[in-house]
C-alpha cells in the first residue's frame, strides 16, 4: 500500500472505508433486477388509484381538460422520472457497484454523506410503511364496512388492520425476509391483472369522455365548492337568485329540505312544481351554470389550464418516485452495463408508470357514463379507482354480500404486503450502516412506532403530502447528484472531505422551494403569494443549479482517496 493511500485511509469514516464494491463477476441481469423492482413500485396500487385525482381534490382532477391531455402529462412527467431522477443515480451505482450512503459521499462529504442521502432514505422508508399501511388497511377494511373506501377510513377496524399490517411488516422485514423475497417477484402479476379487469369492464361499455359531464350544477355546488371556477359561477348564482321574485326563493329553500312528500295538498304541489319548472328555466336561460363555464374552458382551455394539468401530474408522479430515482445506487449496483440500466429503467420505471397511470385514467373516464346510468354520480367525485370497485365490479362472490370488487382490493392489499416488508428491511440497513452499536429490532421498533402513530392521525392518508414532502426532499438530492456527477467527467467524484457545502447549500434551498407550498398552505393555512411551478421537479432544478454555481465557487470540499474502488468505465 502506498504512503498516500496511508495518510488518507484514516481520514474515511468506518461506514465508506469498510464498504466493499460488488464485483462484475458477482452482477446479475436488469430484468431480474431493476426492471422487477421498480415495476413493483410503479404497479404499487397507492400510485396508480390516484393518479387520476394528482392527490388534489381539484375539479375534474387531472382529467380537467380530457383525457388524451391527461396521458400525454403522464407520460413526460415518466420520462422526466427516468431521465433526470433514474440516470445518474443508476448509472452511479452500476459504475461503482456502491451503495447510495457511500456514493453520496461525494455530494454531501463523508461527514455530511452520515446522514444524507443513506440516512435519510432509511428514516422515510417508515414514512412509506405508514402510507402502505394505511391504504392496505383500507382496502381490507372497505368490504366490512357500510358505504365502502370513503365510509371504511379512520373507522377503527381500519385503524386497527393498519396498525397489526405494519408491526407484521416489520417482524417479516427482519425475520422472515427470505419468505417475503421468494414471493414478491410474483406480486405485480395482481395489479397487472386487476387493471385489466377493469379497463375490459369499462372499455365495454365505453362511451365517448366528456370532462364537462363531471361538472353538473348539481355536483359541482354540493361536491366542488372549493374549486375557483365553482365558486365564481356559484357566486353569480346566489346574485341571479337574490333578483328572483320572493316565491321562487321560497320554492328553493323548499326543495332542499323538503322535497314533494305530501306535506301540502296536491294543488299546492303543482303550484310548486310549476314555480320550479319557471325557476330553473331561469338558471339554464341565464348561463351562469359552472357546467357552461366549464364547457368552454374545455372547448379552448388557456395555456395556464394545460400547464395546470400538467403540473399536477408530474407533480404527484415524480413526488411519489423520487426516493425510488435516489434509490437506483442500490439498485443498478447488481447489473453490469449502461444499456442494463437503460433497459432497467424503461421497463421498469418508464413503461408500468405510463401503462398502470393511463389505465388509471380511462377506468375513471369511463366509469363516467357508467356511475350516471347508475345513478349514482356521487361516486365521481372521488376520482381513484379503489372508490369504483363496488360500482364496476358489484358481482357478488359465492351467494355472500362480499362482490368481486372487494375480492380485488383484499389482492391489491396482500400484493403491497411484500414493499412494506423491504421497507423495514432498507431502513434497519440503512441505520445499521450509520449506527452499528444499535440493535436493528430497537431501532425499527420506534420507526415503526413513529409510523403507526402517523397512521392513527390520519396523515399517513395524505398521500399527496407524504409525496411532497419526499419530493421536496430528494428532488435537490438528484439534481445535485447529477451536477456533480457532469462536472465530474461522467462519473463518480469519490468522497469528500467532512460536509460538502456545495451540496447542502444546493438541498437547502431546493428543499425550501420543493415544500414551501405545502407549508404556507396546510401548516399555516396561508395562500401562497405566488405559485411554485411543479415543486418536486422546481426542486430538482434549483439542486442541480445550485450545485454548480456552488462548485464553481469554490465550495466543494477536497476529495478523498478510495483504494478499493473498482469504477466500471463506459462511454
Amino acid at each position: 500500500m502506498s504512503q498516500t493511500n496511508q495518510t488518507q485511509l484514516p481520514q474515511l469514516p468506518n461506514y465508506v472505508a469498510s464498504s466493499k464494491p460488488i464485483p462484475q463477476s458477482s452482477r446479475s441481469g436488469w430484468l431480474t433486477t431493476t426492471a422487477a423492482t421498480y415495476a413493483g413500485v410503479m404497479l404499487w396500487f397507492v400510485f396508480w388509484q390516484d393518479v387520476p385525482t394528482g392527490g388534489q381534490a381539484v375539479a375534474g382532477g387531472t382529467l380537467a381538460i380530457g383525457l388524451l391531455p391527461a396521458i400525454i402529462a403522464l407520460t413526460v412527467a415518466a420520462v422526466l422520472c427516468h431521465i433526470l431522477y433514474f440516470m445518474v443515480p443508476g448509472l452511479l451505482g452500476m459504475k461503482t457497484g456502491l451503495p447510495l450512503s457511500v456514493v453520496g459521499t461525494s455530494t454531501y462529504g463523508v461527514t455530511g454523506g452520515f446522514l444524507m442521502p443513506g440516512l435519510l432514505m432509511g428514516l422515510l422508508q417508515f414514512g412509506w410503511l405508514s402510507v402502505n399501511a394505511f391504504f392496505s388497511g383500507l382496502l381490507l377494511a372497505a368490504p366490512f364496512v357500510e358505504g365502502g373506501v370513503e365510509k371504511a377510513a379512520m373507522s377503527p377496524l381500519h385503524l386497527g388492520i393498519a396498525t397489526v399490517w405494519a408491526l407484521f411488516a416489520m417482524f417479516m422485514g427482519l425475520k422472515g425476509i427470505k419468505y417475503v423475497g421468494a414471493v414478491a417477484s410474483f406480486m405485480p402479476i395482481i395489479p397487472i391483472a386487476i387493471l385489466a379487469i377493469l379497463l375490459f369492464n369499462v372499455v365495454s361499455k365505453q362511451k365517448e369522455f366528456n370532462p364537462a359531464d363531471l361538472w353538473s350544477m348539481e355536483q359541482n355546488t354540493k361536491f366542488f365548492s372549493v374549486d375557483t371556477l365553482a365558486k365564481a359561477a356559484e357566486d353569480k348564482i346566489a346574485n341571479a337568485k337574490s333578483q328572483l321574485p320572493e316565491d321562487l326563493k321560497v320554492l328553493d329553500e323548499f326543495c332542499k329540505t323538503n322535497g314533494y312528500v305530501g306535506t301540502f295538498d296536491e294543488a299546492t304541489q303543482k303550484e310548486f312544481k310549476a314555480l320550479e319548472k319557471t325557476y330553473l328555466a331561469t338558471k339554464a336561460t341565464s348561463e351562469l351554470k359552472p357546467a357552461t363555464l366549464y364547457e368552454k374552458e374545455l372547448n379552448n382551455p388557456t395555456l395556464s389550464k394545460q400547464l395546470g394539468v400538467f403540473s399536477l401530474i408530474a407533480a404527484y408522479v415524480i413526488g411519489f418516485f423520487a426516493t425510488a430515482g435516489a434509490a437506483g445506487v442500490g439498485i443498478c449496483s447488481v447489473v453490469r452495463s449502461r444499456m442494463a440500466v437503460q433497459l432497467g429503467g424503461f421497463f421498469g420505471i418508464l413503461l408500468p408508470t405510463v401503462l398502470s397511470g393511463a389505465a388509471a385514467l380511462i377506468i375513471v373516464a369511463g366509469a363516467q357514463n357508467i356511475a350516471i346510468e347508475a345513478g349514482k354520480p356521487e361516486l365521481l367525485t372521488a376520482y381513484n379507482v379503489p372508490g369504483l370497485f363496488d360500482l364496476l365490479l358489484p358481482q357478488p362472490l359465492f351467494g355472500t354480500t362480499l362482490t368481486l370488487g372487494s375480492a380485488c382490493m383484499f389482492l391489491l392489499a396482500v400484493a403491497a404486503f411484500p414493499s412494506a416488508c423491504f421497507c423495514t428491511l432498507i431502513a434497519a440497513d440503512s441505520i445499521k450502516t450509520s449506527f452499528p452499536e444499535i440493535n436493528p429490532w430497537a431501532s425499527c421498533g420506534v420507526g415503526v412506532a413513529a409510523a403507526i402513530a402517523l397512521v392513527l392521525t390520519g396523515l399517513a392518508g395524505q398521500a399527496s403530502d407524504v409525496f411532497t414532502v419526499i419530493g421536496a426532499s430528494f428532488g435537490p438530492i438528484c439534481g445535485a447528484m447529477a451536477a456533480d456527477y457532469i462536472l465530474s467527467g461522467f462519473k463518480w467524484a469519490g468522497p469528500r472531505a467532512g460536509f460538502n457545502a456545495a451540496g447542502w447549500l444546493s438541498w437547502l434551498v431546493g428543499f425550501i422551494v420543493g415544500g414551501a407550498t405545502l407549508v404556507v398552505t396546510k401548516f399555516l393555512g396561508q395562500t401562497m403569494p405566488f405559485e411554485i411551478p411543479c415543486p418536486p421537479l422546481s426542486a430538482f432544478i434549483v439542486g442541480f443549479v445550485l450545485y454548480i454555481v456552488f462548485a464553481s465557487m469554490g465550495l466543494q470540499s477536497k476529495k478523498l482517496n478510495m483504494p478499493q474502488r473498482i469504477d466500471v468505465q463506459t462511454k
